[in-house]
């Protein structure tokens, strides 16, 4: 799966405007787009993408829910 966000608020609060986010699983697939971005002069920065937070973005309406229910929650003292 690859997810490139550029337009979600979580993305630019964590990169800015000038970067595009790229969630991909496959190592392979990653060092391709990623060299492919910066063949084309374009901003692209590898995101997480841990296994202890597949669980909390599982959707029954979407690919992926944008925000782990718990996310706020697990920080917290």
């Amino acid at each position: 799966m690859v997810d490139l966000a550029t337009l979600t608020g979580a993305i630019v609060v964590a990169l800015g405007l000038g970067l595009t986010g790229a969630f991909i699983t496959d190592e392979g697939l990653a060092n391709r787009v990623l060299g492919a971005a910066e063949a084309a002069g374009e901003k692209m920065w590898r995101m997480p993408f841990h296994e202890e937070y597949k669980d909390g973005i599982k959707s029954d309406v979407a690919d992926l829910k944008h925000l782990e229910p718990a996310r706020g929650r697990r920080h917290r003292g």
